[in-house]
């Protein structure tokens, strides 16, 4: 483990995970993209063999991925990319999504983003979910 990012590489097929300690709870409190991120994995492996592009650079310029190769490289991208946009909230759904949690400055040159006003409305959207659940 590392400080910093948590990167995922498709070309090496390799996860380094950050040793903070914020993130890794993070981390591990979302099995579900961990646990699909996981069964991809393997679903990789199985399908990198000594003839694979998965393998080489030079056979993927030739040969092209097989198309099992390329629905799960694109299943691996559609898992992140729907848990980076659910974590993103309105910033990622809007191209102006942003601009909802801050305000220009008084001489109105800059744009302060505040990200309180990001993560509360997080946790308000999360108290509605608590309570749903209840039920």
């Amino acid at each position: 483990r590392e400080t910093g990012l948590t990167c995922i590489n498709l070309s090496t097929n390799t996860v380094r995970l950050t040793n903070e300690t914020e993130i890794v709870e993070i981390i591990q409190g979302c099995p579900t993209p961990k646990n699909q991120l996981a069964m991809f994995e393997k679903r990789l492996d199985f399908l990198r063999t000594q003839s694979s592009p998965l393998r080489s650079f030079a056979r993927f310029v030739k040969q092209g991925f097989s198309r099992s190769e390329i629905e799960t490289i694109e299943s691996i991208r559609r898992v992140i990319r729907t848990y980076l946009n659910g974590l993103a909230d309105n910033i990622a759904a809007h191209p102006y999504g942003w601009s909802q949690y801050g305000k220009k400055d008084e001489s109105g040159d800059n744009f302060d983003f505040y990200p309180s006003l990001f993560v509360d409305r997080l946790k308000q959207q999360m108290k509605l979910l608590e309570c749903r659940l209840q039920f």
